[in-house]
């Protein structure tokens, strides 16, 4: 029994590594049981939109499942491009927006029957801030790279959203992708790095890390201009943060860099120039997916084997990873 309650309270702290403590429900087993009420509900409204906008059902169901989950994966090798329309576009906005949202706001939504709490979550109102402040950044590079305003509005609005939920759909082709401005890019890399919620199908570091992150900064200025006696409160979403907590978020994000920079290090050492490597690492890490070109069939091992692992950590988030190697590394030592 004792054996039983151990597991079941290293599975209750991997559920809350991403930042954040509240559960759906007090009881663990009927809190998995809401996320996956949740989670087919959405892809069923996801599979609804895409079919009214005009795709198949076959598409509508595998695009709805990638774009609930955020993983990008498309059904062919051309991907969205010839198959969408302005339609299909925003739909999958939409439901990467969904997937980008934590699952906790979506329970409440439903549960209260209020759409209203999803603008009481400070991580919502950022999602959107962020959305558009990236979408309108690129947009003129995006009007002057395409030659149309319609067409340049929505490429800037949905590889915007589409890198910043690590959504990964993309519109164009590789070789476009790889030809955008530098500054353009660089957006799309600051995004998918934030990424989205935390409790959401999201990549990134998530932006409730990243709002604990800025608060810190400001915290410490405010620290270092009252007197050394001086107390103030640390909160965050309603709760006084602890120095260990605040901590923990800025030495995930450390490490969290770390892992980008050995991956951009491992791309220019093959070869690839340093504004795409970046581009590639971050995409991969944040595990959004879009592509520069770097990933193709026939590149060099060691970019496979540092792209695979730069997903790996951040899917299964840092976290979590060194709890599974120290809890391996336990067990070999009661052996």
């Amino acid at each position: 029994m004792a054996g039983v309650l151990t597991t079941y309270s290293k599975a209750s702290k991997l559920i809350v590594a991403e930042g954040r403590e509240e559960r759906l429900s007090p009881n663990l087993k009927n809190s998995i049981r809401h996320i996956w009420n949740i989670y087919i509900g959405l892809t069923v409204l996801g599979v609804i939109l895409l079919f009214l906008s005009g795709m198949d059902i076959f598409n509508a169901v595998n695009y709805s499942m990638s774009a609930i989950s955020t993983t990008g994966m498309d059904t062919t090798s051309a991907g969205l491009i010839g198959l969408h329309n302005y339609a299909i576009d925003i739909s999958l906005i939409v439901i990467m927006m969904l997937g980008a949202v934590s699952f906790s706001v979506h329970y409440l939504v439903l549960k209260k029957r209020n759409i209203a709490f999803l603008w009481h979550d400070a991580e919502f109102k950022v999602l959107i801030l962020l959305a558009l402040v990236s979408s309108i950044a690129i947009l003129p590079k995006m009007i002057l790279f395409y030659g149309g305003n319609m067409v340049g509005i929505e490429q800037a609005f949905f590889h915007s959203i589409s890198a910043l939920t690590c959504g990964g759909f993309s519109l164009v082709a590789l070789t476009d992708v790889a030809a955008w401005d530098d500054f353009v890019k660089l957006v799309l890399v600051l995004v998918m790095f934030v990424g989205g919620s935390t409790g959401s199908t999201a990549g990134g570091i998530k932006i409730s890390r990243f709002l604990i992150f800025l608060k810190s900064i400001y915290w410490r200025i405010k620290e270092s201009v009252l007197p050394s006696k001086s107390f103030f409160s640390r909160k965050f979403e309603g709760r006084n943060l602890e120095q260990k907590e605040i901590k923990e978020v800025n030495q995930f994000i450390l490490l969290y860099v770390l892992f980008i920079l050995a991956g951009i290090l491992v791309l220019t050492l093959a070869g690839n120039d340093l504004g795409n490597s970046l581009f590639e690492v971050v995409s991969a890490q944040s595990n959004s997916g879009i592509s520069s070109g770097i990933v193709q069939p026939g590149m060099p091992i060691s970019v496979e084997i540092m792209l695979i692992l730069n997903m790996w950590i951040g899917r299964l988030e840092i976290i979590p990873v060194l709890s599974m190697i120290g809890f391996a590394l336990s067990m070999r030592a009661k052996r």
